[in-house]
């Protein structure tokens, strides 16, 4: 028995490792910073990415202890999951990295007091905000935790922001007291070969020996890089990362999706229940609800706000879809409202249809900024239904009959003629037997049928045909004895 709980937590020990892993993805810098980093309140343009194509990406953390779930990564190295030198885990070396052979960055030797840098990950762009302050999240790790704290070998990062009240260029990579985010500044209790260290704002650093979703030794908890902005005016951010001393030993920037904002008046969210399609930008015909959610600050919930909605796209409202108001209203102190609508089941084959949602909102500039939602409307295709099952050999043999569906939309509800309810049946039939199934789903209701003929072979009689009697006149004389058997 002991055995067997031992072997049941290790298998689901192993199953949870095996869904909670860092997955890292290449794209192009324009995409990772348009699609990916960039939140509300802030426009981008002028993009640009200077160092190895294979240092950098999105990444996707669920179920990690990185505190991130996706976003963009930059490394020293590669984000690639090829070899053992990636970011991925589990944390099972402690000289972890990757030499790409790229260049250093003068900006970053200039904050380590001149040393060396080298394969130096560089993504910087223009950027507008829609009020007083950007902001984004993100967590910093290193394979130099924490054999290196101390010493000279520090990979360097910053986030030098530049623009309208802004002095020069200033590092806004920094800690909620004021102090740069290094591996210096940041860290446990630690005696290495350069020393003996005391805990540096230690309540930041989340130690990742033995860890199994990142192979970095440590890193930061989720921090915030923000700065002081002036509405609508025009800002440079250079994103930058480097090795310090030597090209081993990988750092890494998490940037959390999404994050790149500046805050808004009204911000847009929605939910479409039940998901059917596994995305949430795609609505089933029939029995699917949108809900649509605008929030507001509490600073901004003293006073009623009425804000006008409109409509466009490929499906007509009233005819695709159900109305949706053509305006709505915050009550005074109520910092959320929502609406909802449904897409018709109309029978018909339309292929993909659109509804854009357009709020005009004023930002903090005085500009009239759009919120915009746009909604995929997607045919659901008819209820079908396949028994699919293997082949008896003997009479009394037992198969296993699955019913297999597609179309329609789940919950499915089962009936077989045996009186089961369940999606797949066992039988053990003495002679050859139809086995029916009628599938019900639940959102079209409608029902489909299929029948499967489980053949059970017929064989003839067993024949045993033996050697005749013999008759001796002596004894001891040799005979040969045979039996035949048929059937």
């Amino acid at each position: 028995m002991k055995m067997k709980i031992l072997t049941l937590i290790s298998l689901q020990f192993l199953a949870f490792i095996g869904f909670s892993q860092l997955a890292t993805v290449s794209q192009s810098a324009s995409a990772l910073v348009q699609n990916v980093l960039l939140g509300s309140g802030v426009t981008v343009s002028n993009i640009s990415y200077n160092g190895s194509p294979i240092a950098i990406g999105s990444f996707t953390a669920n179920g990690t202890n990185l505190g991130l779930n996706s976003g963009v990564i930059m490394t020293t190295g590669t984000i690639s999951t090829a070899g053992p030198e990636g970011p991925q885990g589990p944390n099972n070396q402690d000289n972890s990295g990757l030499d790409n052979n790229y260049g250093g960055y003068g900006l970053l030797s200039n904050l380590i007091n001149g040393i060396q840098t080298y394969n130096a990950a560089i993504l910087e762009f223009d950027f507008v905000p829609y009020s007083d302050t950007v902001r984004f999240r993100y967590v910093f790790g290193s394979e130099e935790y924490l054999e290196y704290v101390g010493s000279d070998y520090n990979d360097v990062f910053a986030f030098f922001i530049s623009g309208p009240g802004i002095s020069g260029l200033q590092n806004i990579a920094r800690l909620p007291n004021g102090q740069t985010v290094a591996i210096n500044n940041v860290h446990s209790a630690t005696s290495n070969t350069f020393g003996s260290f005391p805990p540096a704002n230690a309540q930041y650093y989340v130690n990742n020996s033995g860890g199994q979703t990142i192979q970095y030794d440590g890193f930061t908890k989720v921090l915030t890089a923000e700065s002081k902005v002036q509405c609508g005016q025009t800002y440079h951010l250079i994103i930058a990362l480097a090795d310090a001393g030597d090209g081993i030993y990988d750092s890494g920037i998490f940037l959390e999706a999404n994050s790149l904002s500046s805050n808004t008046p009204v911000e847009i969210s929605h939910v479409i229940a039940p998901d059917l399609f596994n995305s949430q930008n795609i609505m089933a015909e029939g029995c699917v609800t949108t809900t649509v959610t605008l929030t507001r600050t509490a600073a901004a919930s003293g006073s009623s706000l009425t804000v006008p909605i409109n409509t466009s796209g490929t499906a007509t409202e009233g005819v695709d879809y159900t109305n949706i108001p053509n305006s709505i209203t915050f009550p005074a102190g109520a910092q959320t409202v929502t609406f909802s609508f449904q897409a018709f089941e109309d029978g018909l084959v339309e292929g993909t249809e659109t509804v854009t949602i357009s709020i005009p909102i004023q930002d903090p500039c005085g500009n009239i900024v759009p919120l915009e939602l746009t909604i995929d409307i997607e045919d659901i295709q008819p209820v079908e239904v396949e028994i699919v099952g293997g082949e008896i050999n003997c009479p009394g043999e037992e198969i296993e009959l699955v019913a297999n569906v597609t179309g329609g939309a789940p919950p499915y509800t089962y009936v077989w003629s045996t009186g089961e309810t369940t999606s797949s049946i066992f039988v053990s039939p003495g002679s050859t037997q139809t086995y029916t199934v009628t599938v019900t789903d639940d959102c079209l209701n409608q029902s489909a049928t299929d029948d499967h003929v489980v053949t059970v072979p017929i064989y003839p009689p067993l024949i045993l045909n033996e050697t005749p009697d013999i008759t001796e006149i002596c004894p001891y004389i040799p005979a040969l004895l045979e039996a035949n058997a048929s059937g």
